[in-house]
Order: structure tokens, then sequence, then C-alpha cells
């Protein structure tokens, strides 16, 4: 076996990679299927779309004239940074 590895390095490595791949396979299905039912139950409880995503779950922009709103300028803020600088 190890002459055979020796000799063929590439396939040995092909070999090695596919074992891997299989022994890992089964823990890898385990956590996806956990995390979807996780991810199910999180949605049913909560509902979709969270606030702060729209409906394709892409975060939501919030509209110019609301975050305006939310912020005021100070009296003494200089013109570029006001509400209703040109």
């Amino acid at each position: 076996m190890w002459e055979f590895a020796n000799r063929h390095e590439v396939v040995t490595l092909f070999i090695v990679v596919v074992l891997a791949t299989a022994a890992a396979s089964p823990f890898f299905f385990l956590y996806a299927a956990y995390n979807q039912l996780l991810r199910s139950r999180n949605i049913i409880a909560r509902g979709w779309p969270p606030p702060h995503l729209d409906a394709d779950g892409d975060f939501a922009e919030a509209d110019e004239q609301e975050e305006a709103d939310e912020k005021p300028c100070p009296p003494n803020a200089p013109l570029s940074l006001r509400n209703n600088a040109i």
C-alpha cells in the first residue's frame, strides 16, 4: 500500500480527499438539517421578514426624509449638513 502511495502521489491525494469527504458528509448533513430546523422555528415564531429586511431578505433602506427627521442638525451646523442645504 505504501509503495502505491509513494509512486502515485496525485491518485493517493485524490483517494484521501474522497474518503475525507465521505467521512465528513454525515456530520455536514446533520448540521444542515438542524440549522434548517432552527431557522424554520425562528421564522414561525417571529414571522418573515424581520423589521430590518424587505420581502426578499435584502436590507431595507430607510427613506431619506425619515433619516433627516430622526437626526436634526443643530442650529450652528454648517450649511452642508443642514436639511435645507442647496
